[in-house]
């Protein structure tokens, strides 16, 4: 695999591992909520000032809610857990794509050609045609990133001849997952009218909201989607796929360190 898909892997599996945690820990965490009063309350007990017990314990108890029972009556908990996992993984593919266009363009330079001038100090603040050519990547680069999937997909696929994705309905549920992230990012995920839209059936107003059958579907179709346009890119391109999956099994078993 490319330097870039892996790195997007290494994030997909920080976020899977985050997500099992969260739930782990907020369904393990009654019972030791329980044995943390219950000692607590021995120590109390053994306390001098045996008057202030009952309004202590009573502090201890509201401090020690049952965390399912928390998130059920803070329902914007739930929301926001469902929206950083959408959000993150989004993110993390974004920026493979990004990564992978850089990537593409500073073995392909030529690539880089457009009617868009340069002005003559950029050019002459670099010492070699090299450094010329990487700052041009990083601003191309950067300009793309800006633009949505489907503009983003149709743009690699004139200038480059790379498709993305391998057909309409993968780049329409691409950009669906991707306008559900821009809501969250930039309107608390409710509904206005730019993102009803591009999707009619939405509420003005009303929060988008996730079953945890979607978000998994989700985040593992642009995990495929990665796969695929990694193997393609590779291929057409003649990109070096160094990176290893026995690498990637060490990053992920602890047994070196990646930034």
């Amino acid at each position: 695999m490319t330097e870039a898909a892996f790195r997007y892997f290494i994030d997909y599996y920080h976020l899977m591992v985050y997500i099992q945690m969260v739930a782990q820990m907020t369904f393990r965490a009654d019972p030791s909520s329980l044995s943390v009063s219950s000692a607590l309350r021995r120590l109390l007990h053994e306390a001098p000032a045996k008057s202030e017990i009952p309004k202590l314990v009573q502090t201890i108890d509201e401090g020690l809610k049952q965390p399912t029972t928390a998130l059920v009556r803070h329902t914007r908990l739930l929301y926001l857990e469902d929206e950083l996992r959408i959000a993150r993984g989004v993110d993390n593919f974004l920026t493979f794509i990004s990564d992978l266009l850089a990537t593409i363009y500073r073995i392909r330079p030529e690539a880089l050609k457009s009617s868009e001038s340069i002005k003559l100090e950029v050019v002459l603040s670099h010492s070699s045609m090299e450094t010329l050519v990487q700052e041009l990547v990083e601003r191309r680069v950067n300009q793309l990133s800006y633009q949505g999937v489907r503009e983003l997909s149709k743009y690699i696929e004139d200038r480059l001849g790379l498709e993305l994705f391998s057909n309409s309905k993968e780049l329409e549920r691409a950009a669906g997952i991707v306008d559900a992230r821009n809501l969250i990012v930039h309107n608390r995920g409710i509904v206005n009218r730019l993102y009803q839209e591009k999707h009619p059936t939405s509420k003005l107003g009303s929060r988008l909201c996730f079953s945890v059958e979607t978000i998994f579907s989700d985040l593992e179709f642009l995990f495929l989607t990665v796969c695929n346009a990694d193997q393609r890119a590779t291929e057409k391109f003649g990109l070096e796929a160094t990176r290893t999956l026995s690498e990637l099994e060490e990053i992920i078993t602890g047994r070196e360190s990646v930034l």
